[in-house]
């Protein structure tokens, strides 16, 4: 199997370019609802690991968002497979979200509240998603 060529942005860094192939994706974006339009449609997170030709790991997050004044934000991590699963479960997924600005008061506050909580949920959906789409799963006796 050839490997194919990935260059990965990386947010207030250099690229990260490599050969290698890839293993998983799993986003947490939703589809907008007849209900109205969901905080995921508007800001969510994109998961991807990457396996290079060396045999080490790549862990891609991409935070994404079409809120006027957010700015999408892209990281990745080089590791073995444990370190990245575990920066995976360690990143905060609501660091890079603006959201409503703090002077707006007490309704803009619980919104704000609700949209990290949503946010959070979600990037953790995606994390099961790709762990589950890898086979990976816990298993006790």
């Amino acid at each position: 199997m050839i490997p194919d060529a990935y260059t990965l942005p990386r947010t207030g860094d250099a690229p990260l370019a490599f050969q290698g192939r890839f293993i998983a994706r799993a986003s947490s974006q939703q589809p907008p609802t007849k209900k109205g339009r969901s905080e995921l449609e508007t800001h969510w997170h994109e998961l991807a690991l990457y396996l290079t030709t060396a045999g080490t790991h790549v862990a891609a997050i991409s935070y994404r968002s079409t809120w006027p004044g957010e700015l999408d934000d892209h990281c990745a991590r080089v590791g073995t497979l444990t370190d990245c699963l575990r920066w995976f479960r360690e990143y905060d997924p609501t660091g890079p979200v603006r959201g409503f600005p703090r002077p707006h008061g007490p309704s803009f506050a619980r919104r704000h509240a609700a949209l990290l909580q949503q946010v959070e949920h979600g990037f953790d959906a995606a994390l099961s998603a790709l762990l589950t789409g890898m086979g990976i799963s816990e298993t006790v006796e």
